[in-house]
């Protein structure tokens, strides 16, 4: 629009904008292009916070795990207080026949139990107790119900009842250390170089039901230091049996070096196809009474993670007689452990571990010593790095879990 003035153009005025009237009644909106863009965007945000908010929680869960590793270093510093000993891998009472062997009972019940009283669950020790100490694998009142210090809120089937005749057992998340241990862990094989040892076979003190001598470690035996040597760390439970997955499953496998088990898995996940054999029996499988090493104890000598291989027998956890546990966990990464000081320390998938083409059963006298089933076993330094001379408690080695 022109405005005029003296005979001249003085200005122009903008023309109005040519809108359409809104009819009654009418709504506006997204058109389909812009709801598009809007989705689009809201799915990267998610996208970008997802995995922020998943590792908040593993996070939070493994920090709790670490709370569960701490209290049961502290229970077993005031089990020590009242004892002056640790207690062993396995414990109770052992039957004989007449002409003096073993017999059922057979002693094989966890480290856990005596600790109970010291974690809050002196009543669930006092049931047992009570009970005359029977094997902790059968059908036992006391043995059922979930015990949240015992489990690590990152394994789901941690909380979950036994496999084992459905009996619905509380499991376990954490396991005692054998140290270097590659032989003679099994049932009735005793000496270990890590601070659990088993029950004492030999040490059946009379011809009837009774008790069994058992071998004990201290404060005094870690000559080590308490700050340089492994006391707990985790292994995660299956969740069927004859698992193929690497935690929780095991392979029945005669490996005479750590390379030969190590090598049963090519993706860290689960055991290669070519694993013909597994063992019936998984992590977790009895519940945490079961004291037995393939259900109680970790090695150090594979780092965490790694594949399981024990050989003796493929459906009783007592009866292998050597073998390969190291630590495992639904942790990324690695794997807490506590020490004998009842620190609280994480171990990286990636640790040094030494010779893992050494082998045992071809060692010369001069590393190993014949224990009391004849099984050869290292004798001072490790072979297997830092992470063999963590798990040694006298092996005289400078290792420190800080590197």
């Amino acid at each position: 629009m022109l405005i005029w003035g003296g005979g001249r153009t003085v200005g122009r005025l903008a023309a109005a904008p040519c809108v359409a009237p809104r009819r009654a009644g009418q709504l506006t909106g997204f058109t389909l292009v812009e709801l598009l863009v809007v989705i689009a965007i809201i799915g990267v945000l998610i996208a970008l916070l997802l995995p922020a908010i998943q590792a908040a929680r593993e996070a939070a869960r493994r920090s709790s795990c670490t709370n569960n590793l701490k209290q049961l270093g502290i229970a077993m510093h005031n089990y020590h207080d009242k004892w002056n000993a640790f207690p062993p891998l396995q414990h109770g009472r052992c039957g004989v026949t007449s002409a003096g062997a073993a017999t059922g009972p057979y002693a094989v019940n966890n480290f856990l139990l005596p600790l109970c009283p010291y974690i809050e669950q002196e009543a669930r020790y006092e049931a047992y107790f009570a009970d005359n100490m029977p094997d902790a694998y059968n059908n036992h009142a006391w043995l059922k119900g979930p015990i949240p210090s015992f489990v690590c809120p990152s394994d789901a089937n941690g909380r979950k009842g036994t496999l084992y005749n459905s009996y619905g057992h509380a499991r376990t998340n954490y396991v005692g250390s054998l140290g270097d241990t590659i032989q003679g862990f099994g049932e009735q094989d005793h000496t270990t170089r890590g601070l659990f040892s088993g029950r004492m076979q030999r040490g059946i003190v009379s011809a009837t039901s009774t008790w069994v001598t058992f071998m004990t470690t201290s404060f005094a035996s870690v000559a080590d230091g308490t700050s340089n040597t492994i006391m707990f760390s985790e292994a995660a439970t299956g969740e069927e049996e004859y698992s193929r997955n690497l935690r929780g499953g095991m392979a029945y496998s005669a490996q005479s070096t750590p390379a030969g088990c190590k090598g049963l898995s090519s993706d860290r996940i689960s055991y290669n196809a070519s694993v013909a054999n597994l063992v019936l029996y998984v992590r977790g499988f009895y519940g945490f009474g079961d004291g037995r090493p393939a259900s109680a104890a970790f090695t150090t000598v594979l780092p965490p993670n790694s594949p399981s291989c024990v050989y003796g027998n493929q459906t009783n956890p007592g009866r292998n007689s050597y073998g390969y546990l190291p630590p495992t966990s639904c942790h990324p990464g690695g794997v807490n452990v506590c020490m004998v000081d009842a620190t609280i320390h994480w171990i990286g998938n990636t640790i040094s571990c030494g010779d893992q083409s050494y082998n045992i059963t071809a060692a010369t006298t001069t590393n190993t010593q014949m224990s009391q089933s004849n099984h050869p076993q290292i004798v001072g330094e490790s072979p297997f790095g830092v992470w063999g001379a963590l798990g040694s408690m006298d092996g005289g080695e400078n290792a420190s879990v800080v590197q």
